[in-house]
């Protein structure tokens, strides 16, 4: 009895992850200076957050669309550090500092002020294509 009670909860176990692995939504690469953002054809209202990137003194953000359709609203969020000693850094978000939306074949300047910013986005409509993000 002990036996069957495991092998369905492996099952259900199994079943549970495989349903949940209905592919990508993002596909997101990103360092503290660019981030090459892909979009999977997902539905309106889709969330995703990129880590902290490092805005310098004298800097722009650039942000060129190649979606194929729908838009993208990202939201440059202050960056908050909740680390304690000597463990790694690890960032909250914070006030939205600024927020732009990229459609089709768009391309953007964002000026931000030096310092680090979580990145918060959101799709709007049914979307698919790539952004990416540059800090010249």
């Amino acid at each position: 009895m002990k036996r069957i009670r495991i092998t369905m909860i492996l099952l259900s176990l199994i079943a549970l992850l495989l349903s949940g692995c209905g592919g990508a939504k993002f596909d997101i690469t990103s360092s503290s200076k660019n981030a090459k953002i892909k979009i999977n054809d997902v539905e309106d209202g889709t969330y995703a957050e990129i880590s902290t990137m490092s805005v310098s003194k004298g800097k722009t953000v650039h942000v060129e669309s190649s979606l194929n359709k729908g838009k993208l609203k990202i939201e440059f969020c202050e960056a908050i550090d909740i680390s304690t000693g000597d463990e790694p850094n690890e960032y909250v978000a914070g006030a939205i500092i600024e927020t732009v939306e990229i459609g089709p074949g768009e391309t953007l300047e964002v000026s931000l002020d030096s310092g680090e910013y979580l990145l918060q986005l959101t799709t709007i409509g049914q979307t698919e294509g790539t952004v990416q993000i540059n800090i010249n």
